[in-house]
């Protein structure tokens, strides 16, 4: 999306560092919407994130603070693809909330 988005300005200098929201928006003309995850519980935010799957929305997610990108292995100002969350019972019955998250640069 931030590929194309950039393709559309002409660089990846005026399409503004690379802002999914606003190459979506362009390339789609459907608005887009932000939410921060850190004022959100870790059970509202998985929550939100299974309904908004459950709605065929387009989610993606990225880290605006290096510190918190590497306490959860994301890339710094990187863009990740959000394919929904589920839950998962594990063989010892310990039911985990995971989240289906997509890097489009393969790390």
């Amino acid at each position: 999306m931030e590929k194309a988005a950039a393709k559309f300005y002409g660089t990846y200098a005026r399409l503004g560092g690379g802002n999914f929201k606003e190459g979506y928006y362009v390339l789609t003309g459907r608005p887009a919407f932000d939410s921060w995850t850190y004022i959100l519980t870790e059970t509202t935010l998985f929550e939100r994130i299974a309904a908004h799957d459950g709605q065929g929305d387009v989610m993606w997610a990225g880290c605006q603070n290096s510190v918190n990108c590497k306490a959860v292995n994301l890339v710094y100002a990187h863009a990740y693809t959000v394919f929904g969350a589920r839950n998962f019972t594990d063989g010892n019955g310990v039911t985990w909330q995971l989240y289906n998250v997509r890097n489009p640069w393969g790390y």
